[in-house]
């Protein structure tokens, strides 16, 4: 009688997390995508406040999305911002489904009721072969500044979310591959964009490697004192401890060739 009962428990315990949105999310960024999948219906499916219901719309499309289903994901957002306009995501996806429409279109065909019309494609398909893609020519077109002003929509709509970090990161790599093109105008980019990167997130697990990397765009100019002062930035961050970067950047202290009268005053703090 007392094991059914604890049966009884665990089983009403683990219905009340598969309708739990922060236990959904969780198993949604631990890369347990079922299961993510199943709870977030689960809540779709049963009494929950629309808050609720909204945020599990909102998932429900994100993990059809990342699944290939975009059909599928748009009609869960666009379900989303019908029944619940004032959600917080439907506030976030109505405006932009023109944006999510042209991303879709250039991934997959729009899902086809017709199991003729589909095979009567499949068969123009084999004689036109080749991939059905569009070309875009860029040439002579502002790449950088178009490729900027995007990443900047994310870093000014979603500040301090996990979606700014990535547009952060994306915008001083695109800046790291137009430093040399412009020199020293598109090197002020390159520091202003790492320097807003480096304050919104200090922490980042990659911004020793970014460190390095901009040292080396000073080096490939052979401004050797500045290529000192940037590995020594990474040797400071490390807070004496022997890290990949920290160990890399002493490594090329020490190994670095150039002419005398070029040579750095301080080559270790």
């Amino acid at each position: 009688m007392k094991r059914s009962a604890l049966t009884i428990v665990l089983a009403t315990a683990a219905a009340l997390q598969a309708q739990d949105i922060p236990w959904a999310r969780d198993l949604y960024i631990h890369g347990l995508k079922d299961r993510a999948m199943e709870s977030f219906i689960a809540i779709l499916h049963t009494p929950s406040t629309a808050g609720d219901k909204a945020e599990a719309l909102y998932y429900i499309g994100q993990i059809s999305f990342e699944q290939g289903s975009f059909a599928t994901a748009m009609n869960d957002w666009e379900k989303l911002v019908s029944d619940y306009p004032k959600s917080p995501r439907a506030l976030e996806l109505k405006d932009r489904f023109t944006q999510l429409r042209e991303v879709y279109s250039k991934l997959a065909d729009p899902p086809l009721d017709s199991v003729v019309a589909r095979s009567y494609i499949k068969n123009g398909d084999f004689w036109a072969g080749g991939e059905r893609k569009f070309s875009l020519e860029t040439k002579f077109l502002p790449s950088l500044d178009l490729g900027v002003s995007w990443y900047d929509r994310v870093i000014d709509e979603f500040p301090g979310t996990m979606a700014s970090d990535v547009a952060m990161q994306r915008k001083v790599f695109l800046w790291l591959s137009f430093a040399d093109e412009d020199w020293p105008r598109n090197l002020q980019g390159l520091l202003d964009a790492f320097a807003a990167y480096e304050a919104a997130f200090p922490k980042d697990e990659n911004m020793q490697a970014f460190r390095y990397q901009i040292s080396q765009v000073y080096w490939r100019h052979g401004d050797w004192q500045t290529v000192a002062t940037w590995l020594n930035k990474i040797i400071d961050a490390s807070g004496g401890r022997n890290t990949f970067y920290s160990d890399l950047a002493k490594a090329r202290l020490e190994n670095m060739h150039f002419p005398a009268y070029q040579r750095p005053t301080a080559l270790h703090r």
